[in-house]
């Protein structure tokens, strides 16, 4: 699992190298999108290089993968308990998730460039775990206009994030980035 997450991070960094050594490309407009399990990538990417994004938008998304594991429910749990099944201690699945924890370098992101929306009633990922990452992000309030909740729960919010991509595609298109 973290092989196949830590080359994602990879892949995206590439990836935006090669588009960014297009004709034509604006390299101050690029935008950086994550949901669900997707956040982790985003969230990392967006740590590691913070000066790379004009905008980051992270949806049905938190902090900590191993407390959103044991005290989420359905796919989160179910994770979890087949790690255990596997023959991981818990303290193995710490050691083997904790680098992927996008806490640990959402302080590099920048607060003004970045977007967290979650599902108000998210029963994959618990709400505090998305308020320690918007904490930990530097976000304020959690209705503001780079914090907020969404109708519905983690799977139904995710017929909102068509809307999130235009929102990021019209915050991209103002002048002063």
């Amino acid at each position: 699992m973290c092989r196949s997450a830590t080359q994602a991070v990879a892949d995206c960094r590439r990836s935006f190298d090669v588009i960014a050594a297009q004709p034509g490309v604006q390299k101050n407009k690029f935008g950086l999108q994550g949901a669900s399990m997707g956040r982790f990538v985003a969230a990392t990417v967006a740590g590691v290089e913070p000066d790379l994004f004009a905008h980051v938008s992270l949806h049905i998304t938190g902090a900590n993968p191993v407390g959103v594991m044991q005290d989420g429910e359905m796919d989160a749990a179910w994770l979890y308990q087949r790690l255990q099944r596997a023959g991981h201690t818990h303290e193995a699945i710490v050691a083997m998730l904790s680098p992927l924890d996008p806490a640990t370098v959402a302080h590099r992101i920048n607060p003004a460039k970045a977007e967290l929306v979650v599902a108000r009633n998210d029963q994959v990922i618990p709400a505090k775990y998305s308020h320690t990452l918007a904490h930990k992000i530097g976000l304020k309030g959690e209705h503001s206009d780079h914090y907020a909740q969404w109708p519905g729960d983690h799977y139904t919010a995710a017929f909102l994030i068509p809307g999130a991509a235009k929102s990021m595609v019209d915050r991209l298109a103002i002048d002063e980035l």
